[in-house]
């Protein structure tokens, strides 16, 4: 707990589950809670491991030009990663990911992180552009409640964000000499000995972004990374179907939305408070929920994440026999 990010995390998720929990009946939370059907909640919690052995196999595509690797070795290391995340600070399961990765394939360290972060890319791009390609040909009833503005102009701003993303994943990765000169340009305002340390920062950061170049292999990883949102979707339903409310397709959508920004913003380990608020305000403000039967909903949404991703991974974490200092010194090397 020695990062000022991870206070400012704490700090945020506390703010969060204070404005979640305010003026909330506790009764109605308490009612609320006691009358879920366990059948789907499990429906729900197996969905999320389905979803884990998608990423495994997704990491196959994108690890490929270091070194052919199984899926289940990286599923096994995708488990880790998302249990760390989970009970500690700053993201560490990224790392506690790779090494494991890493120490179970033989391949180097900097280049299987390399993936991980060409596969983050790709879960924001497939996101963005399934949300902008939904707003554009479906129907949001009371989208207004959301965006201050219309339906055709999100789906245009979201899609020309995930287009841009996609645009930057191509560049780096087929174009990396342009790229670094149309950073040189940029840069050009900054003293000449920062700007060269800059370049060889990107062109360090670039040489670990792996990935295979044949069409086959981008067309599998964009497919699956559409399939891991439409799972995902299935996960936020059966969740909320353990409290005998069957969501509407835009009121999921709207839902698993809200829980993507949640887990991007700086938080305490497992997204606490964060996610609860933000999923909260999704049922609350587009479905008209009420705020105490909705943050029983958020509360078990997230558990239904969190605790398989929790069991199985810690597990594994300690069947592999890795420690917490040898991930808190893994971020701590130069």
């Amino acid at each position: 707990m020695k990062s000022w990010k991870s206070w400012i995390g704490l700090a945020l998720s506390a703010l969060f589950l204070w404005m979640a929990f305010r003026n909330i009946d506790w009764t109605d939370f308490g009612r609320s809670l006691a009358h879920i059907s366990l059948i789907p909640l499990f429906g729900a919690m197996a969905v999320v491991m389905v979803t884990l052995m998608i990423r495994g196999f997704r990491w196959t595509f994108l690890i490929k030009p270091v070194m052919p690797c199984s899926p289940v070795t990286l599923f096994w290391s995708t488990t880790i990663g998302f249990a760390i995340n989970n009970v500690m600070p700053a993201r560490l399961g990224e790392l506690a990911r790779t090494y494991s990765a890493s120490r179970r394939t033989g391949a180097a360290f900097g280049s299987v992180f390399g993936t991980i972060v060409v596969e983050r890319l790709y879960d924001t791009f497939t996101a963005l552009f399934l949300f902008a390609s939904l707003l554009a040909f479906a129907d949001f009833p009371d989208i207004d409640r959301i965006f201050p503005v219309g339906q055709g102009k999100v789906a245009i701003v979201l899609g020309a964000g995930g287009g841009g993303l996609l645009a930057a994943i191509l560049l780096l990765k087929f174009r990396t000499e342009f790229f670094l000169r149309v950073a040189s340009f940029f840069l050009k305002p900054l003293p000449e000995r920062w700007s060269r340390k800059m370049i060889v920062l990107f062109r360090s950061f670039i040489a670990g972004l792996t990935q295979s170049s044949k069409p086959q292999d981008i067309l599998a990883v964009l497919g699956l990374s559409v399939g891991i949102w439409v799972i995902s979707a299935l996960n936020v339903f059966l969740a909320v179907y353990s409290f005998g409310v069957a969501l509407s397709p835009s009121a999921v959508i709207i839902l698993l939305s809200a829980i993507i920004v949640s887990v991007a913003i700086p938080a305490a380990p497992g997204y606490v408070g964060v996610y609860h608020y933000l999923a909260q305000q999704a049922l609350v403000a587009y479905v008209g929920m009420d705020p105490a039967k909705a943050l029983s909903i958020a509360v078990v949404v997230h558990a239904s994440n969190y605790i398989p991703q929790t069991l199985v991974g810690l597990l594994r974490f300690a069947y592999e026999g890795m420690s917490v200092k040898q991930i808190q010194d893994l971020k701590s090397a130069p």
